[in-house]
């Protein structure tokens, strides 16, 4: 029994022992996730931050290239058909800023999305890494407990076996006791 009850302890102690394994992978797990979500967030914070100043960079250079062509515009109306001619060319130089401008916000906006990608395949990574702590921590525990019971089940089966030679030991006995006694009677007669 004390036996028993030690494989029992031993058993438990193992069993809680995985337990913890198990809570400490999960709490790992939960630990990761909480980073890379972390990071995507900060991430895309960036990038809605760099979208907009380059939006406002675009429409304060938008403004500036318009101002310009309307300052040349009206001093066009004053001079000569020379003066026209370069109004024409301002406004040429001013839609080409324009573009450039909605060109390169393109680009920021390119950049932002590869970078939200990015920080998205991490959070899968991680978050695959976790669940297979988890599991790999449950199979220990389970492996754990098949333990224990196997090592329950051979301590009752020695104890059987033990109480089963001590019946034969105490009929042997017995019987000798018996053997005894008859040889003694016999003598005596």
């Amino acid at each position: 029994h004390e036996e028993v009850a030690r494989a029992q302890e031993k058993a438990q102690e193992e069993a809680r022992k995985a337990h913890a394994e198990i809570l400490e992978a999960q709490k790992k797990a939960q630990e990761l996730v909480a980073k890379a979500q972390g990071e995507l967030a900060s991430a895309k914070a960036k990038a809605y931050d760099e979208v907009a100043r380059a939006q406002a960079k675009a429409h304060e250079e938008a403004l500036k290239a318009q101002e310009q062509a309307a300052e040349l515009k009206l001093k066009a109306n004053e001079e000569t058909n020379k003066v026209r001619g370069e109004i024409v060319e301002a406004r040429l130089q001013a839609q080409d800023e324009v573009a450039k401008a909605h060109e390169a916000l393109g680009n920021v906006q390119l950049k932002a999305q590869d970078e939200i990608a990015k920080v998205n395949e991490e959070l899968s990574r991680v978050k695959l890494k976790a669940q297979e702590q988890v599991a790999k921590a449950q199979d220990e525990l389970l492996q754990a407990q098949q333990q224990a019971q196997e090592a329950n089940l051979k301590a009752h089966q020695e104890i059987a076996a033990a109480q089963l030679k001590a019946k034969d030991e105490v009929h042997k006995a017995h019987m000798q006791a018996l053997d005894e006694v008859s040889k003694a009677m016999m003598k005596a007669k």
